[in-house]
């Protein structure tokens, strides 16, 4: 039986196994979901984009995960709790998954604009750009939520 701080080790470790933690593999990920997200976008300009998101990003992925745990931890029952994160690759993928869903909510949207918004002002005369790819991400962020609400026709 995992204690609550096993656990929690368990999700982040999980978690953040999802993010790519090579630059190489990172750029090329952050391309990628440039272009899927992006209509229009050609593989130069993902690339670009890409090479300029700063590598100090993680730090609010542990942050989102942290809320995420927590947000867990107070819905889920331990019992339950502990098969959810007994391991294996299907429960590792169910936890990805949850998490994904969790940042979707307009909690968490919230959450994250807000979050974006403090980096962006805390690293405004960054060298790495990190005020202005904050707030492309937001705007980014901001259009595909108008996108989603938008009435169809």
């Amino acid at each position: 039986m995992l204690t609550r701080e096993e656990m929690r080790a368990k999700i982040f470790l999980t978690l953040l196994a999802k993010f790519p933690s090579d630059p190489s593999q990172r750029h090329e990920a952050l391309r990628d979901y440039f272009l899927v997200t992006l209509p229009g976008m050609t593989v130069e300009m993902a690339s670009q984009l890409a090479s300029l998101v700063p590598s100090i990003m993680p730090k609010l992925y542990e942050r989102w995960i942290s809320l995420f745990a927590e947000r867990l931890f107070a819905t889920i029952p331990e019992p339950q709790l502990q098969v959810f994160l007994s391991g294996g690759q299907e429960n590792d993928a169910a936890l990805a998954l949850v998490f994904l869903m969790f940042l979707e909510s307009a909690r968490m949207e919230e959450q994250m604009e807000k979050d974006l918004r403090e980096y962006a002002a805390a690293h405004a005369h960054d060298p790495d750009m990190g005020n202005a790819v904050a707030a492309y991400l937001r705007a980014k962020v901001e259009d595909l939520a108008r996108t989603v609400r938008a009435p169809v026709h």
